[in-house]
């Protein structure tokens, strides 16, 4: 199977940027970490896209977090994504199932809500965070709503998540394309007929095309500029060291009660589900140390 792609484009003439993704690979990990019913996967798939996807709209270096907090029966889903094309995260209630699930419609199961972005420039630089009313809850078009209302940058977005009849996700990825200046926000309503126009996401990937066959399926006649493609996956952060710096913050005494009474510590990462796994010996170890 071939990797997952990124691509960033750019055109001069039309002072526009342009980020596009396959994804497959990237959002059935998550699918198979988590262990992800029909719809939870759809959600948290096009929010991992839209997290890379915004991510590197910023400088190297940098990590972009988006939280999706609706009213509906999916609870939460939140990622965190790096310039670099990793990316991670989890849905409040991953095992919510329906019947007849259609690949293109989440809004009903994610509800009124809020997304919450919080941009990190560098580990000293204070975040910035935005917080915007949800759109329409289908994702794409509250992230575009959001690079509008809050950072003023006329941003057009289209995502696609289909997940297959054998329970895998089949395909997956999504552009983003922002007008820059000068370039006037009327530009935008051109960008969303050019988009309504497009074939699926998901269509142009089960068909075999990567992230440049995304941008050229979607911006045919555009005189672009490629400057440069990455490999996206989903990655997380976490580490064991971490896991130990949670359990001796919980203090000397709490920790010998644990230890006597249950014997170990087992810690799950919400983000990846991988598992830490701390015996009786290794929480004397810690103890010793304390």
């Amino acid at each position: 199977m071939k990797d997952d792609t990124l691509v960033k484009y750019i055109s001069d003439s039309n002072n526009l940027r342009i980020i596009a993704i396959d994804a497959s690979i990237t959002v059935d990990d998550a699918r198979i970490r988590h262990r992800l019913f029909p719809i939870p996967a759809i959600a948290l798939g096009r929010l991992l896209i839209s997290g890379i996807l915004t991510a590197s709209t910023m400088k190297e270096g940098a990590m972009v977090s988006l939280k999706v907090q609706g009213d509906g029966p999916l609870g939460f889903i939140t990622v965190d994504a790096t310039y670099d094309g990793h990316a991670r995260g989890y849905c409040q209630n991953p095992h919510f199932d329906v019947e007849n699930v259609q690949n293109s419609k989440i809004s009903p199961y994610i509800g009124n809500g809020q997304l919450k972005v919080v941009k990190r420039i560098d580990h000293e630089t204070d975040p910035y965070t935005g917080i915007v009313n949800l759109y329409t809850g289908e994702i794409g078009e509250d992230i575009a709503y959001y690079f509008l209302s809050s950072e003023q940058i006329p941003t057009a977005i289209s995502l696609g998540v289909y997940y297959g009849k054998d329970g895998r996700v089949a395909a997956a990825g999504g552009i983003l394309v922002q007008a820059l200046p000068p370039q006037k926000e009327e530009f935008l309503a051109k960008l969303e007929t050019i988009f309504a126009k497009s074939p699926s996401i998901t269509d142009l990937v089960l068909n075999g095309a990567d992230a440049d066959g995304i941008v050229q399926a979607y911006l045919p006649g555009f005189d672009l500029k490629r400057l440069e493609a990455k490999v996206p996956m989903f990655k997380c952060f976490c580490q064991r060291s971490r896991s130990e710096k949670a359990i001796i913050s919980l203090g000397k005494e709490q920790l010998q009660t644990i230890k006597e009474e249950d014997g170990e510590i087992d810690i799950t990462c919400d983000y990846c589900g991988q598992h830490y796994f701390f015996s009786e010996d290794d929480l004397q170890k810690l103890l010793d140390e304390m």
